[in-house]
């Protein structure tokens, strides 16, 4: 069976002002819901539950502890004093406010629940594009470093190497008239001479065949069967004796 707190409560035209003393309890273990309908608060084993009797704002609402006594100071939707603080009722009319209560405040923990990951994922997005922007812009400076020093580069080697002179049109060549006249007939003539020209040299010791020369060619023959070399053999005396 849950022990009651004890607590102290007044109002004014605009709020509710409440104190409820925690000297003896485990504040670690403190649980606290407030919603437009009632407050309840929890410490194991006490437990205190207050219905009010107008509606209240619980996101304006404020609470501190002071010198181990709770103080809240929960203002009013319309204000204005009530005749009494504490709803009254039947319990199943009580119950039924509370859960309608509940239920507006879990729909809106669950909407500001919502805004905040939309909020998170907006600022993760922007995060993001900052960080894209940021290595796209870090990309391009880097682009841009190396155009300039292909730049520099290309300007020391066109300052340091001279450019080839430009090429001198050929002027076109004009050929003489074809001459238009009347001809004439020149005979030329040759004086026969016939010169040693050996078809392979024959070497007794390398071939033993019958002996090949060409007309005029008959000492030729003579020298390479005496062992006599090509390089050393006279070629006027072959060309005499040719004759």
């Amino acid at each position: 069976m849950p022990i009651s707190l004890a607590y102290e409560v007044e109002q004014d035209a605009t709020h509710v002002l409440m104190k409820v003393p925690l000297h003896a309890v485990d504040k670690a273990k403190l649980d606290i819901t407030l919603t437009s309908a009632y407050v309840s608060i929890s410490v194991p084993p006490h437990f205190l539950q207050l219905d009010f009797a107008g509606d209240v704002d619980p996101d304006q609402a404020k609470a501190r502890m002071r010198k181990g006594v709770l103080h809240f100071t929960i203002p009013k939707v319309e204000p204005g004093v009530w005749d009494e603080i504490q709803a009254q009722g039947t319990k199943s009319e009580l119950m039924q406010r509370r859960q309608t209560a509940w239920e507006a405040l879990q729909a809106k923990n669950a909407q500001v629940a919502e805004e905040k990951r939309r909020k998170e994922e907006e600022a993760a997005h922007a995060a993001a594009q900052a960080d894209v922007a940021l290595r796209n812009r870090k990309r391009q400076e880097e682009r841009d470093a190396l155009d300039a020093d292909v730049r520099r580069a290309m300007e020391q080697l066109a300052q340091h190497t001279p450019l080839p002179p430009a090429a001198e049109a050929v002027p076109e060549q004009i050929l003489p008239p074809t001459r238009r006249g009347p001809t004439a007939s020149v005979e030329t003539s040759f004086t026969k001479r016939r010169a040693p020209f050996p078809a392979r040299e024959t070497n007794p010791e390398h071939y033993e065949g019958p002996e090949t020369t060409l007309d005029g060619c008959v000492g030729q023959a003579e020298q390479a069967a005496a062992g006599v070399p090509w390089w050393e053999r006279d070629p006027k005396a072959l060309m005499e004796k040719a004759e």
